[in-house]
């Protein structure tokens, strides 16, 4: 057997659970901004760091591994900043870890912690600079949690995105398109 599948729990996220309380969309907003600037300032304090010194170690894809794919669309391998952010500002709960790989419509995030929730988060996802002395682009999109897994030492939580603010969608499709297939 596989020592990956040996490692590998598979957790999924309960079905036809209610929402007990909608937050409001001003909690929901101000919930966001807050963790738009804690995400900048991780960046910020990394910008100098080599990568290799990174606390959360994003595993690597095994190459001679058939890997089932349940994605219409194409996977592309990222190391990227991200943060989840469920509810409002009063009850607010925001994960931060990497984002492991991404497609148009979801992506992989790596986290210390098992994240499970029904309905809407919000994923900032931190583009890198594409030139030295460039800040980060931070994205903010709605995405439906559909997994939660432990592969190694950390959860891995898989996102269906929902819905972008503004251009980012286009965005984000330019940026990927330049990425290596998995």
């Amino acid at each position: 057997m596989d020592e990956e599948n040996d490692n590998d729990i598979e957790t999924p996220v309960e079905e036809g659970v209610e929402a007990v309380t909608e937050t409001p969309e001003e909690d929901v907003e101000a919930a966001i901004e807050e963790g738009v600037e804690v995400l900048e300032t991780l960046c910020e304090q990394e910008q100098g760091k080599d990568e290799a010194a990174d606390p959360i170690p994003v595993p690597e894809p095994k190459p001679d591994k058939p890997q089932a794919d349940a994605r219409e669309h194409q996977r592309y391998l990222i190391n990227w900043r991200a943060a989840i952010i469920h509810g409002g500002a009063e009850e607010k709960s925001t994960f931060y870890g990497r984002a492991h790989d991404i497609s148009v419509d979801g992506a992989s995030f790596c986290s210390d912690y098992s994240i499970q929730f029904t309905g809407a988060v919000v994923l900032l996802l931190a583009l890198p600079a594409l030139n030295a002395g460039q800040k980060e682009q931070i994205l903010e999109i709605r995405c439906k949690i559909v997994y939660c897994r432990l592969s190694r030492q950390l959860f891995r939580v898989g996102l269906k995105f929902l819905g972008f603010k503004g251009e980012e969608k286009k965005v984000l499709e330019a940026r990927i398109n330049n990425r290596v297939t998995l």
